[in-house]
């Protein structure tokens, strides 16, 4: 996960002659825990045994054995100042003082456990007024001067701190000779663990950071550097709100007086600066280079230096030493948890999360971490001004090391072989001038060829995954969302023709090509009708994923490609009249879709995409509202396969609207099978089930096109239903609400084919209820505005099939209707 200096793409774990004296605090706890297990007359002789080969070593244990009266973990991380109700586990010191008075306050529990205190939540006991708060308790076995002086310290640090997103000191005090403090408690969850399960995306995620960098830059600004910042010492209420907590080891710039001998073992070494590891003079910077360690693992979900089985000196080591990954480099990187770490920020895939971050949040993280303080951003507030930059879309003040800059730290690394070298090379320079500069001018404009294609590139799949992806489900934007992606594609064929071989690329132009299909005229998504077009482009998409997978068979991203684009395929060739190679090509995708569910590396959206491919595989065998081969049999199996799918992933993980929104769609397609089959009971109680799943999911998302479709083909269905039952009264009014939900999404997006289509056949539908109500004059002008809907779209999209079908449909029933009288008494139109 980082790279030494010298050696990029390797890890550094050995200590070099010039690395800082650390002591090993691993072994230390190891043995203290040793320790205490004797008797005090046999520690000494076992001590001076023990820690022989390191006088450093020596010397912090005897200092934790002296002031030792319990054993109670001193060695453990510092605690939150408050972590609710999701605090560590509880000690036999902590629970000792629950349920006792502590000046005006009665402890009622234990919140959290560290290495110089315990946390309680506690209320006021004597009757002024109701009031709960998180009383900090001094260890018994720190209560030495320069930690007293310490803990003194921190109530001096909070007392001048006046912010919203910092927790309040509120009281303080000894009792019984015991300090404490009283603040105000924070009922939240540790920053981290808020943004996964809220699964917040990597905007989200930046605006909460940036937050708590102003926080931290308050605190700067009263001359506090916190010292410990990290997740579990930033809470989020559930409204939202982070709370910086825990300044137990906070530093005051202006404060007299040494700092105490141990004081880098309160230090949480992940998140440690190199300054802090080193033993150096702390400032502001190292706060600043916190907030990049927290920044990196917002961003990746994992640390920059602490990688998995390090010891505490490779982490130490690393924070002096080693380069740390860029974010955008890390999110690639396999692992069991790279899917639930992608997921959880919002992104389809990895390659689609390293897009977001590469560019300007690589930069910002690196600028954070550097090792030097004097070049990291300046103060907390900086790094916040940046991160406001790049959410706005503009240019960020952090910028990349320069190859002057990363030259001489390999020259004052290498002094000896650069000098050696410099002298082997004064011979040769004459004669090598010329041939110098020739190379610097051909180096010089592949560079530029490099940045012209890397800028292209950067924009035609920004346009494709980021933009697009942002308003692929937004009212009105059919016409843009195509121009948007036949203009990037252009750019991508351009670059593969220039970069065959590049496989990232091919990725990328294939999934690309799919969402070009799918503006085009996939024929259940927002689409301009151009069916030749959208089956062009999913051909296309499968010859790269397929050329990938004919290179390494085990590609999984490629198969996931393919798998898309054939059943996407197979969807075009059914509406163009096709069925039998439908059929083939929803079967074939079912199949990839049930290997990749089926495999180790399963991710929760590939057992999603089996139980979309059983639904497809339903729609395509015997639904009468699709193109179908007339097997309604194995349609209901296809189906009852697919809720069986969508109900474990609805248990796998409850309330996802993903999930809910495919549930609500089976029990639509059930409820066709049923009445197909002529059992208006069961198909009216499947039917109102994908209602009312359809209603919440609209009303909770009011602005997603496909959703709001689905909203009213519920109404429709329902309709349909209730008017044969004979209850016609309840049956219009349900046409009537299904005919607005199409037309406002048909008036939001004109270029929208399926919209238009949609618009249609609710047209047809509620013609059809005032013809049987004798209301004609209603029926004939709705079904006049069908036809007028379908020749447009014949016109604009003559290789769909269906659309001719349609126009012949209401040409028939306008004809027929040409030969009755107009109704007098009819119900209105």
């Amino acid at each position: 996960m980082q790279t030494a200096d010298d050696s990029p793409g390797g890890t550094t774990t050995s200590r070099g002659t010039d690395a800082p004296a650390i002591v090993d605090w691993q072994r230390l706890k190891v043995l203290f825990e040793q320790a205490l297990d004797l008797a005090p007359s046999a520690r000494v002789a076992w001590v001076d045994a023990a820690c022989a080969d390191d006088p450093r070593l020596h010397e912090e244990l005897c200092s934790l054995l002296a002031f030792d009266d319990a054993a109670t973990g001193v060695l453990d991380q510092p605690s939150s100042a408050a972590v609710g109700a999701h605090a560590p586990a509880d000690t036999a010191t902590g629970e000792a003082l629950a349920g006792q008075p502590l000046g005006p306050y009665r402890l009622t529990g234990m919140l959290g456990a560290g290495g110089m205190g315990v946390v309680y939540r506690a209320e006021r006991a004597d009757g002024a007024y109701e009031q709960v708060v998180a009383i900090k308790v001094l260890r018994r076995s720190f209560q030495r001067p320069d930690l007293v002086a310490r803990f003194e310290q921190e109530r001096q640090a909070l007392a001048g701190l006046t912010h919203p997103n910092i927790a309040r000191l509120l009281d303080g005090g000894t009792d019984a000779g015991m300090p404490y403090l009283v603040m105000e408690y924070v009922d939240g969850r540790p920053l981290d663990r808020f943004c996964d399960e809220r699964r917040l995306s990597i905007r989200e995620r930046l605006a909460l950071f940036r937050t708590v960098c102003l926080a931290v830059q308050h605190a700067h600004q009263h001359l506090v550097v916190h010292r410990d910042l990290k997740p579990d010492n930033i809470l989020v209420t559930p409204a939202g709100v982070p709370m910086l907590l825990d300044f137990g080891v906070a530093k005051i710039l202006d404060a007299a007086g040494p700092e105490p001998a141990d004081s880098t073992v309160i230090m949480t070494p992940s998140y440690g600066s190199p300054e802090q590891v080193r033993g150096e003079t702390i400032t502001t910077a190292s706060d600043v280079f916190a907030l990049g360690v927290l920044l990196h693992e917002l961003l990746t979900g994992r640390q920059p230096f602490a990688t998995p089985g390090a010891s505490l000196a490779d982490i130490q080591q690393a924070i002096c030493t080693a380069t740390p990954c860029a974010p955008s480099q890390v999110v690639l990187e396999p692992g069991t948890d790279a899917e639930a770490r992608t997921g959880a920020r919002g992104s389809t895939s990895a390659r689609a999360l390293a897009r977001q971050l590469s560019g300007d949040l690589d930069v910002i993280v690196a600028m954070a971490l550097r090792k030097e303080p004097d070049r990291r951003y300046a103060s907390a507030g900086q790094l916040a001004e940046d991160v406001r930059r790049h959410l706005r879309g503009l240019p960020v003040t952090a910028q990349p090391d320069s190859w002057r800059y990363r030259a001489g730290k390999f020259v004052s690394r290498h002094r000896v072989r650069v000098a050696a070298a410099t002298a082997a090379s004064v011979g040769l320079l004459a004669g090598g001038v010329m041939a110098y500069w020739q190379y610097e001018a051909a180096q010089r404009a592949r560079e530029l060829a490099e940045s012209r294609a890397a800028d292209v590139r950067r924009l035609a799949t920004g346009l494709i995954f980021e933009v697009h992806d942002a308003i692929v489900n937004v009212p009105g934007t059919t016409e843009a969302r195509a121009l948007m992606v036949g203009r990037a594609v252009e750019y991508l064929d351009r670059l593969v023709a220039e970069q065959p071989d590049d496989p990232v690329l091919r990725h990328e132009l294939a999934e690309a090509f799919v969402r070009v299909g799918d503006a085009q005229g996939h024929p259940t998504s927002a689409n301009i009708g151009d069916t030749e077009g959208a089956f062009a482009s999913y051909e296309k998409a499968i010859a790269l994923a397929g050329g990938l997978l004919t290179e390494s068979p085990l590609d999984t991203a490629a198969r996931r490609s393919r798998a898309m684009a054939e059943r996407k395929l197979a969807d075009v060739r059914s509406w163009m009249g096709d069925v039998a190679a439908a059929v083939a090509g929803t079967r074939r995708s079912l199949a990839e879709y049930d290997a990749l569910a089926d495999a180790p590396d399963a991710t929760f959206a590939d057992a999603l995409q089996l139980g979309i491919a059983w639904v497809k595989l339903g729609d395509v065998l015997g639904n009468e509202n699709f193109p179908n081969a007339g097997d309604e049999a194995g349609a209901l199996a296809a189906y009852a396969r697919a809720r069986t799918q969508f109900e474990a992933l609805d248990t796998r993980e409850p309330g996802r609207a993903d999930v809910e929104r495919y549930v609500g769609l089976v029990f639509e397609r059930t409820g066709t099978m049923h009445h197909m089959a002529g059992d208006l009971t069961r198909a009216y109680e499947d039917y109102l089930q994908s209602a009312i799943y359809r209603d919440r999911l609209a009303a909770a998302q009011p602005y997603h096109v496909d959703i709001r479709r689905d909203a009213a083909v519920a109404q429709e269905k329902l309709g349909d239903i209730l008017f044969e039952q004979g209850n016609r009264t309840e049956g219009l009014e349900r046409y009537r609400l299904a005919l607005a939900g199409f037309e406002a999404l048909y008036d939001i997006d004109r270029s929208n084919a399926i919209a238009a289509r949609s618009l249609g056949i609710s047209c047809e539908k509620l013609g059809g209820a005032l013809e049987a109500t004798g209301d004609l004059a209603g029926a004939r002008r709705l079904l006049r505005r069908a036809a007028t809907l379908y020749d447009a779209a014949m016109e604009r999209d003559p290789a769909n099939g269906l659309v001719p079908e349609d126009r012949a449909r209401v040409a028939q029933t306008l004809a027929r209707l040409a030969g009755r009288p107009l109704s007098t008494s009819g119900s209105g139109g």
